[in-house]
C-alpha cells in the first residue's frame, strides 16, 4: 500500500521551491513579468495526480464511473485553489442511453378509469389503502391474464409527496394477488420495465407515458425481447461500471436527441417503422449518435428500388456480396459456429469488451445473415471485419477473370506497352497479345470490361529467345494507352486492385507464358463470411458508427455478451468530466484496468 502524500507534503515542496527561487534570484536578475504562480500550480497538479495514481484512487474512480469523486478528491488536495476538469479515453465508462425502436403494433394504449367507476372489488374491501394519494386511484379497464395495473399520483420527486397538481406518475401491477402488492409489483415509474400477466400469458412492457387529463391512458411499449438483453447490456465490463441505460421508444415520432445509440431489431423496424415516414431521420441522428442493426438484409436492399436501399442502406457503405457460399454446419440453434476476429481496431475493441464480460467466442452461433460485407477496407478484404465465421466461406472463384484467346496485336496500334526488346514496331506476333477481361463490379451489381495486353519482356534479342517472362497491362481509363498510372506492367504473381478488389496476375502454364494466349486475374481477398458488419464512415452522410448482427428470435448468453460488446464499441470512447474551461495547466496519466483482460486508458486533467 502506497502512503498518500498529504497537503503538508505539498506545502513542503512549495517551500523548497521558493527557497530555490530566492537563491537563483540572488545570482540572476529575474524578469519582473515572470508569473511563478503558474509554475507552482503545474508542480502541484503533477503531485496531486501522482498521489491519486499511486494510492489506487484513480483506478477505483474509473472502474466505478465516479468521475465526480475524482474531481472532488483532486480539488480537496489542492485546497480549492484550482478547479479540475478533464477526460478519460479508451474505456467504456461514459453514460450511454440505448433506445430500442418498437413498431406501432407493439405499442399499447391501455384505457384507465377510477376504481370507483369500475366497481373494483379491492377498493370495496379497502385493500388499496397502501396506494396513498390525494387523487383517485386509477386502474386499467381490462386485465391481462387476470392481472390489472393501478396508477396513482405520488410525485415521488417532490418534497412532501405532492406538487398540488393531478399528474399521475406511479404504477402498481396486481398479478392476481387480490391487491396484496409485493415488492416486485411496484412502485414503477415512467421509462421503467414492468411485467404484466400471470407468468404464462404476460409480457414485459416499458412505461412510456401516463396520460391522466382528458384521455386517461397508460401508454406501454412491448419490451419482452429488450428485457432478455438488458442484464448483459447493463452489466460491468472487466469490472468497469459502464453506466448504460436501456429504453424502448417510438423513433418515428419521438425526439431522438436524448439517445446515444439506436437499436433496430428486425427489418420491419427500418422498412415500415421509420424510413417510410421520415427517411432522413436516422441519418440526422447519426451525426451525433450510433446505430446497431439486428437484422438480416436482402439483395434488393442494396440496389435501386429496394425498400431500404433508396433511404439508408446504400448510403452506409455496406455492400452486397453476390457470391454463393459453402458452410460446414447446418445452422441449428444448438450448434456452435464460433468466429475469427479481424485485424481492425474495431475488432480489437469488440474482442476486449467481449472477453471483459467472460464471453466465449466458441459458443457463438451467429450464422451468416445475408451476403453482406462491411467494405471498410478499400480493397474489399474481409480481414478488416470484426468477426467472421470459421465454418463457412464464399465461393470466390466466380470473381476470377480469364481470357483464353488473347490475340497478337500490331505494336503500332498500341500505346504505352512496356519497353522491351521482344516487341518490334510493325511486327505482329505472340510477343504482344491483347484481349478483353470481364470483372465483377459489386458497386453497381453488374460487370465491367477492360482491354488487357500481355507483353513478353527482355533486355535484348538473345534474352527474349532464351527466357519466358511476361507482364500484363490494363487500360483502366479506356484510352488505348496502357502506360498510364497504375495500369502496369504487372508480373506473374503481382497484385492489382480492380474495382476495389485485389487480384493476383496468373499465367496458368508455360504455354500461356510462351504464346501469351491465356491469362487470369485471381481474386485474393479473404473468403471468410462476415458475421458482424460495421462502418466507421459513411458514403452518403456524416455519422459516427454502425454495426450489424443477424436476426434471431432468441440469442444465447454469449451472443448477448457479443451484442453488449458491440454497444460499448458503438458508444463514445471519451468521457468528459467537470466544466471544460480554458486550463491554466494540464497533466496526463496512463493506466489500465486489469481483471479478465487488460484495458488501457488515458486520463487528462485540466486545471483552471
Amino acid at each position: 500500500m502506497v502512503k498518500r502524500k498529504g497537503i503538508g507534503y505539498i506545502i513542503e515542496v512549495m517551500a523548497s521551491l521558493l527557497i530555490m527561487f530566492a537563491f537563483i534570484a540572488g545570482n540572476i536578475p529575474s524578469d519582473p513579468e515572470t508569473d511563478w504562480s503558474n509554475f507552482q500550480k503545474e508542480i502541484s497538479a503533477q503531485d496531486i495526480m501522482y498521489t491519486l495514481e499511486e494510492s489506487g484512487d484513480t483506478n477505483t474512480f474509473i472502474k466505478e464511473g465516479e468521475t465526480g469523486s475524482l474531481v472532488t478528491a483532486a480539488e480537496t488536495f489542492s485546497r480549492g485553489r484550482m478547479d479540475l476538469s478533464g477526460s478519460i479515453e479508451n474505456i467504456p465508462i461514459s453514460e450511454q442511453v440505448v433506445g430500442f425502436h418498437t413498431l406501432e403494433n407493439n405499442r399499447l394504449n391501455a384505457s384507465l378509469d377510477t376504481v370507483q367507476n369500475l366497481g373494483d372489488q379491492c377498493y370495496q374491501n379497502n385493500d388499496l389503502e397502501e396506494l396513498d394519494s390525494e387523487y383517485d386511484t386509477l386502474r386499467t379497464e381490462n386485465s391481462r391474464s387476470g392481472a390489472y395495473i393501478y396508477v396513482i399520483d405520488t410525485d415521488p420527486s417532490t418534497s412532501g409527496g405532492t406538487n398540488g397538481r393531478e399528474d399521475y406518475d406511479t404504477a402498481w401491477i396486481d398479478n392476481e394477488t387480490r391487491c396484496q402488492f409485493s415488492s416486485s409489483e411496484g412502485p414503477y415509474y415512467k421509462d421503467e420495465f414492468i411485467y404484466w400477466g400471470d407468468g404464462i400469458g404476460g409480457y414485459h412492457w416499458d412505461i412510456n407515458e401516463i396520460y391522466s387529463n382528458n384521455t386517461k391512458q397508460l401508454e406501454l411499449f412491448n419490451a419482452t425481447q429488450v428485457v432478455r438483453l438488458k442484464p448483459e447490456l447493463e452489466s460491468r465490463v472487466n469490472g468497469i461500471d459502464t453506466g448504460v441505460t436501456i429504453d424502448v421508444l417510438a423513433a418515428d415520432i419521438e425526439d431522438l436527441s436524448s439517445y446515444n445509440i439506436l437499436v433496430f431489431r428486425d427489418r420491419q423496424t427500418l422498412e415500415t417503422g421509420i424510413l417510410n415516414d421520415d427517411p432522413g431521420k436516422i441519418q440526422d441522428f447519426m451525426s451525433d449518435g450510433s446505430v446497431l442493426l439486428m437484422m438480416d438484409l436482402r439483395k434488393t436492399d442494396f440496389y435501386d428500388g429496394g425498400s431500404l436501399a433508396d433511404n439508408f442502406i446504400t448510403d452506409t457503405g455496406l455492400k452486397w456480396v453476390d457470391l454463393p457460399y459453402r458452410t460446414g454446419y447446418r445452422g441449428n440453434p444448438e450448434d456452435s459456429v464460433g468466429g475469427s476476429y479481424g485485424d481492425s481496431s474495431a475488432a480489437n475493441e469488440v474482442e476486449t469488451y467481449f472477453k471483459g464480460t467472460d464471453g466465449d467466442v466458441g459458443q457463438l452461433n451467429l450464422t451468416p445473415s445475408g451476403n453482406v460485407t462491411s467494405s471498410n477496407d478499400q480493397n474489399f478484404k474481409n480481414s478488416e471485419s470484426i468477426l467472421s465465421t470459421e465454418k463457412g466461406s464464399y465461393q470466390i472463384e466466380s470473381w476470377n477473370s480469364t481470357n483464353s484467346s488473347m490475340k497478337p496485336v500490331d505494336p503500332s496500334k498500341v500505346d504505352g506497352y512496356p519497353s522491351t526488346a521482344c516487341v518490334e514496331d510493325g511486327k505482329t506476333d505472340r510477343n504482344l497479345t491483347k484481349g478483353t477481361f470481364e470483372f465483377e463490379n459489386y458497386e453497381t451489381d453488374d460487370t465491367v470490361e477492360y482491354e488487357v495486353i500481355s507483353t513478353k519482356l527482355g533486355e535484348d534479342e538473345q534474352f527474349c529467345q532464351n527466357n519466358q517472362i511476361r507482364a500484363l497491362s490494363i487500360d483502366f481509363n479506356i484510352n488505348n494507352n496502357f502506360g498510364d498510372r497504375d495500369e502496369g506492367p504487372y508480373l506473374n504473381g503481382e497484385s492489382v486492385t480492380i474495382k476495389n478488389k485485389v487480384y493476383s496476375v496468373y499465367f496458368p502454364s508455360e504455354t500461356a507464358i510462351r504464346y501469351g494466349n491465356k491469362s487470369t486475374f485471381v481474386y485474393t481477398g479473404n473468403s471468410n463470411i462476415e458475421n458482424i458488419n460495421y462502418r466507421t464512415s459513411f458514403e452518403g452522410f456524416k455519422g459516427r458508427k454502425l454495426a450489424r448482427i443477424g436476426y434471431k428470435d432468441e440469442y444465447n448468453e454469449d451472443e448477448k455478451r457479443m451484442i453488449s460488446a458491440l454497444v460499448h464499441w458503438l458508444s463514445e470512447d471519451t468521457a468528459q468530466f467537470g466544466e471544460q474551461a480554458k486550463p491554466i495547466t494540464s497533466t496526463e496519466s496512463i493506466g489500465a484496468v486489469r481483471e479478465e483482460v487488460f484495458i488501457p486508458y488515458k486520463i487528462s486533467m485540466r486545471w483552471n
